[in-house]
């Protein structure tokens, strides 16, 4: 009788997460964050950290957070680059005019997308569920159990889905495509 109901409930497990896991994987995607920046184009690979030019190959509307000497950052999307000059613009509107030897760092923002976090949220929210659902009554029949996994997963379903759908969103990677080079390592170079 016991193991019957191991096997029903490994059973939901199975649909619960076995979808989740693999939207997550869709187009070759790994469900652990990525250790190095893939997102560096060919020409901003060639280029050195510390040359202006790199910025030029960026996206117009690119999400950039610009670190200024005495601890000053901007957040905005990219409007335009110049050879000694960029515009941000911020997010209440205004643009923002930011010299090349006012810059120490840039960071590109990259967001992920919801949708792979919000998917196994709701996985492991169904199965959950399921599984207290099947665990309340162990005395009654296995029907019975049935229908408490299946009313558990569907209430685990929603706070699943909204834990995963907060973690995945806040999740941001930031790659460095400027940094400025220090006093000592620009009179080190040929």
């Amino acid at each position: 009788m016991r193991s019957r109901m191991f096997s029903g409930l490994g059973v939901l497990l199975w649909m619960g997460l076995v979808p989740a896991l693999a939207a997550a994987q869709e187009g070759g995607g790994v469900l652990l964050p990525r250790l190095t920046p893939e997102r560096e184009t060919p020409a901003l690979q060639q280029l050195p950290l510390d040359d202006w030019r790199r910025l030029e190959s960026l996206p117009l509307g690119a999400e950039l957070r610009v670190s200024l000497e005495r601890a000053q950052v901007f957040k905005g999307k990219l409007e335009d680059v110049t050879g000694e000059a960029l515009t941000l613009r911020l997010r209440g509107g205004g643009l923002k005019v930011v010299h090349s030897w006012q810059v120490v760092r840039i960071h590109e923002v990259h967001r992920d997308s919801i949708l792979d976090g919000t998917l196994i949220g709701l996985g492991v929210g169904a199965s959950v569920g399921a599984i207290i659902g099947a665990a309340q009554d162990p005395e009654s029949t296995d029907l019975n159990r049935l229908g408490g996994a299946l009313f558990g997963a569907m209430i685990g379903v929603g706070p699943g889905g909204l834990v995963g759908f907060l973690v995945d969103n806040a999740r941001l990677e930031m790659v460095v495509v400027y940094e400025r080079p220090t006093p000592g390592e620009s009179a080190a170079r040929p």
